[in-house]
């Protein structure tokens, strides 16, 4: 017979008004500013091999997460929408508008570039 072990209590949610004084968001906050350690970089890299793969619908959920998961990054830490400014980076996003892919992966995608847009005019194209 296994006797459960003691977990503690899951800590209460915080607000995101709460967060800056939390010193392990400011931890988090300090190592995204890092290469090595940037959420960011590592889902557009993601999203990268998942675009090379077939186009099924287990990937197109796989790509929807990502996507999801990139907005929320990039909304807690701006400064990794700098990232978009790289050519390469901003043609995977505008390649999941292309027609081929499904109307959830478009709009999830259209709401992506528009976190990447906000307050970071040197992501646009001319």
């Amino acid at each position: 017979m296994l006797v459960p072990a003691d977990n503690p209590p899951p800590s209460p949610r915080k607000e995101l008004a709460d967060l800056p004084d939390d010193p392990a968001f400011r931890e988090f906050f300090k190592l995204q500013d890092g290469f090595e350690w940037n959420v960011a970089l590592r889902l557009v890299n993601c999203l990268d091999r998942l675009l090379g793969k077939s186009n099924d619908g287990q990937n197109d959920l796989l790509i929807l997460a990502c996507l999801d998961l990139i907005q929320g990054i990039l909304l807690l830490h701006p400064s990794s929408r700098s990232l978009f400014s790289r050519e390469l980076y901003m043609n995977h996003l505008l390649d999941l508008l292309e027609p081929i892919n499904c109307p959830a992966i478009q709009s999830a995608t259209l709401l992506t570039l528009v976190v990447v847009l906000l307050d970071t005019p040197a992501n646009t194209r001319t």
